[in-house]
């Protein structure tokens, strides 16, 4: 997305770069030992399936590479079952580590005089926390109930080493309806991926929200 573009929807394909890094994390941290045992079954099976046909029959090595591709289909709809796993966890239960906390609030403070103040934060729920230098370069996009978008870039926000935030009223506006916000991090291969997603239903007062 150029610099000063508006956007015209969500960026595609960043909540599939966070489940497949999730994925590979998930992968990582299983040990190596747990492989040589399914590699020592297929290769047994091999063994086995060469010795036991006829001497015209089955080789140790077509046996062996028939093992191989059948464990790699294995292996393979093993990473897709933890890939759709990671996916609809998030979808159901959100980030483990960073929360979206929305503030709206408007009010009269004597006849005629109003005030508004708003507020939209990506929290790390954690302890111990963990600073928002590890999300990489942070971009927000959010959009109105009316259907527009609009982008904050990193350098827009303020907060601290563990929050992030900015004013969705002086982005976008204030309107009544549902606001959406998707918020986006950067792998240290400049792969832009989500990193949490929230709805959030406004009611304002009328005076707050003149549009019909």
């Amino acid at each position: 997305m150029a610099e000063n573009q508006l956007p015209t929807r969500f960026p595609r394909f960043r909540v599939w770069w966070r489940v497949y890094n999730a994925t590979e994390n998930v992968l990582a941290s299983l040990p190596v030992v747990l492989l040589l045992p399914t590699l020592a079954a297929l290769v047994g099976a091999a063994y086995a399936a060469s010795h036991l046909s006829s001497p015209r029959g089955t080789s140790f090595g077509s046996a062996l590479a028939g093992a191989l591709i059948s464990g790699a289909g294995t292996l393979i709809v093993v990473v897709l079952l933890i890939f759709l796993w990671l996916l609809a966890w998030y979808r159901l239960r959100g980030d483990r580590v960073w929360k979206v906390a929305w503030g709206f609030k408007a009010s009269e403070d004597r006849p005629g005089v109003h005030s508004r103040v708003d507020g939209l934060h990506l929290i790390c729920d954690t302890a111990p926390a963990i600073d928002v230098s590890a999300l990489g370069d942070v971009e927000a996009v959010l959009r109105s109930p009316r259907g527009g978008y609009r982008r904050m870039p990193h350098r827009g926000m303020g907060g601290d080493s563990h929050v992030l935030g900015f004013s969705p009223g002086g982005l976008i506006g204030w309107e009544r309806g549902v606001y959406e916000v998707r918020w986006y991090g950067t792998t240290s291969r400049r792969r832009r991926y989500e990193i949490a997603r929230s709805k959030y239903m406004l009611e304002v007062p009328g005076w707050a929200n003149p549009s019909p």
